[in-house]
């Protein structure tokens, strides 16, 4: 089987921190968002597949993979949660890395 490359390029700023995310595909929504200890590359050989029908965002937790967390952070689940939260009225506070 062939592993596929993976890279999530661009970056969210949310109120604890910054966290990694990216698009891929176009079509109806799919949220990918991996369990803890994890990160994005989790997603690496399924969102090819449903980039083909879906618009699939992959997004990195604070603390895990490429979105470190400042040593202040609360990285726990329910701190998680409040920061995926963000995303919707963050869309403007993204950049490219």
């Amino acid at each position: 089987m062939t592993r596929a490359p993976w890279a999530v390029r661009r970056r969210a700023m949310l109120a604890t921190g910054e966290i990694a995310r990216d698009s891929f595909g176009t079509g109806p929504p799919v949220v990918l968002v991996h369990g803890t200890p994890s990160w994005s590359y989790l997603w690496r050989n399924v969102v090819p597949g449903l980039a083909r029908s879906f618009t699939s965002y992959a997004f990195g937790l604070l603390g895990y993979g490429n979105s470190p967390a400042p040593e202040d952070a609360g990285v726990s689940i329910p701190a998680q949660a409040s920061l995926l939260d963000e995303l919707p009225e963050r869309g403007s506070s993204e950049s490219r890395s």
